[in-house]
């Protein structure tokens, strides 16, 4: 209900270019903001179908991408580098998770993004030397 109210109210008010921002409207959602509970769908309604659809190609990218990476594993010679399938795994996880969850909400979904880039400049610290 969330997300379809969500939706149909910024087609309504600003289809291209979005809300800016996630307002609470009691008659369209209850008690929740509009758009909440999605990152993918909270860039959409705040930044329209022009800034919601670059988030959403960039999804598509990095997830084309990690397949790829998955399917050379398995398919030709590549070598695998445990860290970096770690890595690379659980950004996967963390994307698919903001389906479902708001990275700038209070949850504990940014505190994982938090370590994940940590553990990922520090794995480039320690190539470096």
């Amino acid at each position: 209900l969330i997300y379809e109210n969500s939706f149909k109210y910024m087609l309504e008010i600003n289809p291209l270019i979005g809300l800016g921002l996630k307002p609470l409207i009691p008659d369209l959602a209850g008690r929740y903001p509009i758009g909440s509970h999605s990152t993918p769908l909270g860039y959409v309604i705040k930044n329209g179908l022009l800034g919601g659809g670059i988030i959403i190609i960039t999804y598509l990218i990095i997830l084309l991408k990690y397949f790829q990476y998955i399917f050379e594993l398995v398919f030709t010679d590549r070598k695998l580098n445990p860290q970096y399938l770690y890595l690379f795994s659980s950004f996967i996880s963390l994307l698919v998770a903001s389906f479902f969850e708001d990275l700038d909400a209070f949850e504990i979904l940014p505190f994982y993004f938090g370590i994940l880039l940590w553990q990922f400049y520090r794995q480039k610290e320690y190539e470096n030397t």
